[in-house]
């Protein structure tokens, strides 16, 4: 499972976002980065197990990634 979300999330966010593949593949280098140490830093303080605090930090930015593009495209809509 850690495998899993760690790899398909952040090409879900660059083949959303991006429209090349060299701007889908930066953004979700950077996705996977910055969500990678959001979740290690999130595991730091209560002293939580690192692998399954990141592969939550991924099922919830990939939750807070949808509900974004799902208000951006009910705003695109006339």
């Amino acid at each position: 499972m850690a495998a899993s979300s760690r790899s398909r999330v952040p090409a879900l966010a660059g083949t959303a976002i991006g429209s090349t593949v060299a701007t889908r593949l930066l953004i979700g280098w950077g996705f996977g980065a910055a969500v990678s140490v959001i979740g290690m830093v999130a595991s730091a303080a209560p002293d939580l197990p690192t692998g399954t605090t990141v592969v939550c930090a991924f099922g919830l930015a990939l939750s807070v990634f949808w509900a974004a593009s799902l208000i951006s495209r009910r705003s695109a809509i006339p």
